[in-house]
Protein backbone atom coordinates (compact mmCIF):
# COMPACT_ATOMS: atom_id res chain seq x y z
CA UNK A 1 0.00 0.00 0.00
CA UNK A 2 1.11 3.58 -0.67
CA UNK A 3 0.54 6.30 1.92
CA UNK A 4 1.48 9.97 1.99
CA UNK A 5 2.51 11.04 5.50
CA UNK A 6 4.48 14.05 6.63
CA UNK A 7 4.66 15.22 3.03
CA UNK A 8 6.49 12.05 2.02
CA UNK A 9 5.39 8.99 0.06
CA UNK A 10 5.75 5.73 1.96
CA UNK A 11 5.35 2.28 0.47
CA UNK A 12 4.19 -0.04 3.25
CA UNK A 13 3.85 -3.80 3.17
CA UNK A 14 2.64 -6.15 5.91
CA UNK A 15 3.53 -9.84 5.68
CA UNK A 16 2.51 -12.74 7.90
CA UNK A 17 4.78 -15.77 8.13
CA UNK A 18 3.52 -19.11 6.83
CA UNK A 19 3.09 -20.32 10.41
CA UNK A 20 1.11 -17.20 11.28
CA UNK A 21 3.50 -16.54 14.16
CA UNK A 22 5.58 -13.74 12.62
CA UNK A 23 4.49 -10.31 11.37
CA UNK A 24 6.82 -8.22 9.21
CA UNK A 25 6.34 -4.52 8.44
CA UNK A 26 8.39 -3.26 5.49
CA UNK A 27 8.59 0.44 4.62
CA UNK A 28 10.31 2.12 1.67
CA UNK A 29 10.70 5.83 0.99
CA UNK A 30 11.20 6.63 -2.73
CA UNK A 31 12.27 10.20 -1.95
CA UNK A 32 15.18 9.17 0.26
CA UNK A 33 15.71 5.62 -1.08
CA UNK A 34 15.60 4.35 2.52
CA UNK A 35 14.25 0.97 3.55
CA UNK A 36 13.07 -0.13 7.01
CA UNK A 37 11.86 -3.49 8.27
CA UNK A 38 10.34 -4.49 11.60
CA UNK A 39 10.00 -8.24 12.24
CA UNK A 40 8.04 -9.32 15.31
CA UNK A 41 7.23 -12.85 16.55
CA UNK A 42 3.63 -13.41 17.68
CA UNK A 43 1.59 -16.10 19.46
CA UNK A 44 4.69 -17.46 21.20
CA UNK A 45 3.41 -16.98 24.76
CA UNK A 46 0.52 -18.38 26.80
CA UNK A 47 -0.78 -14.81 27.07
CA UNK A 48 0.78 -12.96 24.14
CA UNK A 49 0.91 -9.21 24.66
CA UNK A 50 3.73 -7.02 23.34
CA UNK A 51 4.65 -3.72 21.78
CA UNK A 52 7.57 -3.35 19.41
CA UNK A 53 8.28 0.08 17.94
CA UNK A 54 11.06 2.12 16.40
CA UNK A 55 11.42 5.82 15.78
CA UNK A 56 13.08 6.23 12.39
CA UNK A 57 14.12 9.24 10.32
CA UNK A 58 13.60 9.23 6.56
CA UNK A 59 15.61 12.26 5.54
CA UNK A 60 14.70 14.94 8.08
CA UNK A 61 11.22 13.56 8.75
CA UNK A 62 10.64 11.31 11.75
CA UNK A 63 8.23 8.37 11.73
CA UNK A 64 7.18 5.88 14.39
CA UNK A 65 6.51 2.32 13.21
CA UNK A 66 5.03 -0.23 15.60
CA UNK A 67 3.57 -3.71 15.92
CA UNK A 68 1.22 -4.28 18.84
CA UNK A 69 -0.17 -7.69 19.86
CA UNK A 70 -3.09 -8.23 22.25
CA UNK A 71 -4.02 -11.62 23.71
CA UNK A 72 -7.82 -11.43 24.03
CA UNK A 73 -9.47 -11.11 21.67
CA UNK A 74 -6.30 -11.94 19.80
CA UNK A 75 -5.16 -9.32 17.30
CA UNK A 76 -2.03 -7.76 15.87
CA UNK A 77 -2.05 -4.09 14.98
CA UNK A 78 0.53 -2.57 12.63
CA UNK A 79 0.93 1.19 12.97
CA UNK A 80 2.73 3.90 11.00
CA UNK A 81 2.72 7.41 12.44
CA UNK A 82 4.24 10.82 11.69
CA UNK A 83 4.51 12.77 14.98
CA UNK A 84 5.08 16.12 13.23
CA UNK A 85 1.72 16.01 11.42
CA UNK A 86 -0.18 13.65 13.77
CA UNK A 87 -0.98 11.40 10.79
CA UNK A 88 -1.46 7.72 11.62
CA UNK A 89 -2.22 4.66 9.54
CA UNK A 90 -3.28 1.37 11.18
CA UNK A 91 -3.80 -2.15 9.90
CA UNK A 92 -5.40 -4.68 12.26
CA UNK A 93 -4.97 -8.42 11.76
CA UNK A 94 -7.47 -10.70 13.52
CA UNK A 95 -7.67 -14.48 13.70
CA UNK A 96 -9.44 -17.29 15.55
CA UNK A 97 -6.63 -17.96 18.04
CA UNK A 98 -7.86 -18.09 21.64
CA UNK A 99 -5.66 -16.94 24.51
CA UNK A 100 -6.37 -16.06 28.12
CA UNK A 101 -6.78 -12.34 28.77
CA UNK A 102 -3.86 -10.64 30.49
CA UNK A 103 -4.56 -9.46 34.03
CA UNK A 104 -4.96 -5.69 34.37
CA UNK A 105 -2.04 -5.22 36.84
CA UNK A 106 0.30 -6.80 34.29
CA UNK A 107 -0.93 -4.50 31.52
CA UNK A 108 -0.53 -1.44 33.76
CA UNK A 109 2.95 -2.57 34.85
CA UNK A 110 4.03 -3.03 31.24
CA UNK A 111 2.82 0.46 30.29
CA UNK A 112 4.32 2.23 33.32
CA UNK A 113 7.72 0.50 33.08
CA UNK A 114 8.04 1.30 29.39
CA UNK A 115 7.00 4.93 29.82
CA UNK A 116 9.32 5.49 32.79
CA UNK A 117 12.34 4.02 30.99
CA UNK A 118 11.65 6.23 27.96
CA UNK A 119 11.13 9.37 30.02
CA UNK A 120 13.78 8.89 32.70
CA UNK A 121 16.02 6.05 31.55
CA UNK A 122 15.09 3.93 34.55
CA UNK A 123 12.01 2.53 36.30
CA UNK A 124 10.94 4.64 39.26
CA UNK A 125 8.51 7.51 39.94
CA UNK A 126 9.78 10.76 38.38
CA UNK A 127 13.16 9.21 37.62
CA UNK A 128 13.93 8.27 41.24
CA UNK A 129 15.58 5.06 40.04
CA UNK A 130 18.71 6.93 38.91
CA UNK A 131 19.76 7.12 42.56
CA UNK A 132 20.45 3.37 42.35
CA UNK A 133 22.88 3.58 39.41
CA UNK A 134 26.12 1.73 40.15
CA UNK A 135 29.04 1.37 37.75
CA UNK A 136 29.95 -2.30 37.22
CA UNK A 137 32.50 -4.21 35.17
CA UNK A 138 31.20 -6.32 32.25
CA UNK A 139 30.83 -10.06 32.72
CA UNK A 140 29.70 -12.10 35.71
CA UNK A 141 28.43 -9.90 38.51
CA UNK A 142 31.36 -8.86 40.74
CA UNK A 143 31.38 -10.69 44.05
CA UNK A 144 28.86 -13.16 42.66
CA UNK A 145 27.07 -14.84 45.58
CA UNK A 146 23.50 -15.80 46.58
CA UNK A 147 23.30 -12.67 48.77
CA UNK A 148 23.41 -10.49 45.67
CA UNK A 149 20.11 -11.99 44.54
CA UNK A 150 18.29 -9.39 46.66
CA UNK A 151 20.35 -6.39 45.49
CA UNK A 152 18.31 -3.45 44.23
CA UNK A 153 21.01 -1.32 42.58
CA UNK A 154 20.95 -0.63 38.84
CA UNK A 155 24.16 -1.89 37.20
CA UNK A 156 25.68 0.47 34.63
CA UNK A 157 28.00 -1.40 32.26
CA UNK A 158 30.12 0.08 29.48
CA UNK A 159 30.95 -1.79 26.26
CA UNK A 160 31.52 -0.74 22.64
CA UNK A 161 28.48 -1.11 20.38
CA UNK A 162 28.74 -2.11 16.73
CA UNK A 163 31.18 -4.69 15.38
CA UNK A 164 34.07 -5.88 17.53
CA UNK A 165 36.79 -8.47 17.17
CA UNK A 166 35.11 -10.88 19.58
CA UNK A 167 31.81 -11.46 21.36
CA UNK A 168 31.31 -9.82 24.76
CA UNK A 169 29.65 -11.15 27.91
CA UNK A 170 27.99 -7.91 28.89
CA UNK A 171 26.43 -8.87 32.23
CA UNK A 172 25.23 -12.00 34.01
CA UNK A 173 23.47 -12.10 37.37
CA UNK A 174 20.74 -13.76 39.43
CA UNK A 175 17.87 -12.07 41.25
CA UNK A 176 15.19 -13.38 43.63
CA UNK A 177 11.77 -12.21 42.44
CA UNK A 178 9.87 -13.12 45.64
CA UNK A 179 11.96 -13.37 48.80
CA UNK A 180 8.89 -14.24 50.89
CA UNK A 181 7.94 -17.26 48.81
CA UNK A 182 8.77 -20.80 49.92
CA UNK A 183 9.28 -21.67 46.25
CA UNK A 184 12.40 -21.06 44.17
CA UNK A 185 11.81 -17.71 42.46
CA UNK A 186 15.35 -16.93 41.32
CA UNK A 187 15.79 -15.66 37.76
CA UNK A 188 19.12 -15.74 35.94
CA UNK A 189 19.64 -12.94 33.41
CA UNK A 190 22.49 -13.01 30.91
CA UNK A 191 23.15 -10.30 28.32
CA UNK A 192 25.75 -10.91 25.61
CA UNK A 193 26.84 -9.07 22.47
CA UNK A 194 28.04 -10.80 19.33
CA UNK A 195 31.05 -9.66 17.31
CA UNK A 196 28.55 -8.44 14.69
CA UNK A 197 26.96 -6.09 17.24
CA UNK A 198 23.71 -7.93 18.09
CA UNK A 199 22.66 -8.13 21.74
CA UNK A 200 21.07 -11.28 23.16
CA UNK A 201 19.19 -11.37 26.48
CA UNK A 202 18.54 -14.79 28.04
CA UNK A 203 16.20 -15.30 31.00
CA UNK A 204 15.94 -18.53 32.96
CA UNK A 205 14.01 -19.51 36.07
CA UNK A 206 16.54 -21.52 38.06
CA UNK A 207 15.48 -25.13 38.31
CA UNK A 208 13.62 -24.93 35.00
CA UNK A 209 15.03 -25.99 31.64
CA UNK A 210 13.12 -23.43 29.58
CA UNK A 211 15.06 -20.30 28.54
CA UNK A 212 13.53 -17.19 26.99
CA UNK A 213 15.69 -15.29 24.50
CA UNK A 214 15.38 -11.73 23.15
CA UNK A 215 17.58 -10.44 20.32
CA UNK A 216 18.28 -6.76 19.66
CA UNK A 217 20.30 -5.26 16.79
CA UNK A 218 20.97 -1.59 17.63
CA UNK A 219 20.94 0.91 14.77
CA UNK A 220 22.42 4.40 14.78
CA UNK A 221 20.16 7.41 15.38
CA UNK A 222 17.14 5.34 16.36
CA UNK A 223 15.01 4.82 19.43
CA UNK A 224 13.62 1.31 19.66
CA UNK A 225 11.31 -0.30 22.22
CA UNK A 226 10.31 -3.88 23.00
CA UNK A 227 7.85 -4.39 25.83
CA UNK A 228 5.86 -7.49 26.66
CA UNK A 229 4.83 -10.21 29.06
CA UNK A 230 6.98 -13.33 29.28
CA UNK A 231 6.52 -16.57 31.19
CA UNK A 232 9.87 -17.57 32.68
CA UNK A 233 9.18 -20.96 34.20
CA UNK A 234 6.24 -20.38 36.55
CA UNK A 235 6.90 -16.64 36.82
CA UNK A 236 5.10 -13.95 34.84
CA UNK A 237 7.47 -11.07 34.18
CA UNK A 238 7.20 -7.82 32.28
CA UNK A 239 10.20 -7.28 30.00
CA UNK A 240 11.14 -3.87 28.63
CA UNK A 241 14.14 -3.28 26.36
CA UNK A 242 14.89 0.22 25.07
CA UNK A 243 17.58 1.25 22.62
CA UNK A 244 18.36 4.94 23.05
CA UNK A 245 20.36 7.33 20.90
CA UNK A 246 21.22 10.11 23.35
CA UNK A 247 23.28 8.73 24.93
CA UNK A 248 23.76 5.61 22.81
CA UNK A 249 22.68 2.89 25.22
CA UNK A 250 20.59 -0.21 25.82
CA UNK A 251 18.29 -0.29 28.84
CA UNK A 252 16.73 -3.49 30.19
CA UNK A 253 14.01 -3.66 32.83
CA UNK A 254 12.28 -6.72 34.31
CA UNK A 255 9.32 -6.35 36.65
CA UNK A 256 6.94 -8.52 38.67
CA UNK A 257 3.86 -6.49 39.66
CA UNK A 258 2.71 -9.03 42.27
CA UNK A 259 5.76 -8.37 44.47
CA UNK A 260 6.70 -4.88 43.18
CA UNK A 261 10.10 -6.37 42.27
CA UNK A 262 12.16 -5.06 39.40
CA UNK A 263 15.63 -5.51 37.98
CA UNK A 264 17.31 -3.04 35.65
CA UNK A 265 20.48 -2.89 33.62
CA UNK A 266 21.95 0.03 31.67
CA UNK A 267 24.53 -0.64 28.96
CA UNK A 268 26.32 2.48 27.70
CA UNK A 269 28.11 2.58 24.35
CA UNK A 270 31.80 3.47 24.73
CA UNK A 271 32.30 4.02 21.00
CA UNK A 272 33.49 7.58 20.51
CA UNK A 273 34.24 8.18 24.20
CA UNK A 274 32.74 7.82 27.66
CA UNK A 275 29.20 9.05 28.33
CA UNK A 276 27.09 9.51 31.45
CA UNK A 277 24.14 7.10 31.73
CA UNK A 278 21.68 9.97 32.26
CA UNK A 279 19.29 10.69 29.39
CA UNK A 280 19.84 13.76 27.25
CA UNK A 281 17.14 15.63 25.34
CA UNK A 282 15.70 13.58 22.47
CA UNK A 283 12.71 14.36 20.28
CA UNK A 284 12.62 10.77 19.07
CA UNK A 285 12.42 9.40 22.59
CA UNK A 286 9.72 11.90 23.51
CA UNK A 287 7.64 10.90 20.49
CA UNK A 288 8.01 7.21 21.34
CA UNK A 289 6.81 7.89 24.91
CA UNK A 290 3.88 9.93 23.61
CA UNK A 291 2.99 7.13 21.21
CA UNK A 292 2.78 4.64 24.09
CA UNK A 293 0.67 7.05 26.11
CA UNK A 294 -1.93 7.40 23.34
Amino acid sequence: MVKVMGGMTLMLRVDVGSSGHVVVLSVYSPETAQFFRLRVPTQDEVQPIRLCLESVKFGAQEFVFAVKEMSFPHSVQVIASCPATAETHRVTLKDEAVFKAVERPLVDCMASCTTEVLRHGVVGPNGSGIERYQEMDPGLETGYAPGLRISSYVPVVRVPFGTTEAAVEVYTCERDVDQESSLDTVVRAALTKSAAGAFRLQLQHLGESDTKVFAVQPAASRVGVYSGLVHVGTLKLVVCIVQDENPSSLRVALAHPGTQWNFQLVVVDTTGGSRAPLLQASTQRGNAAAFIGD
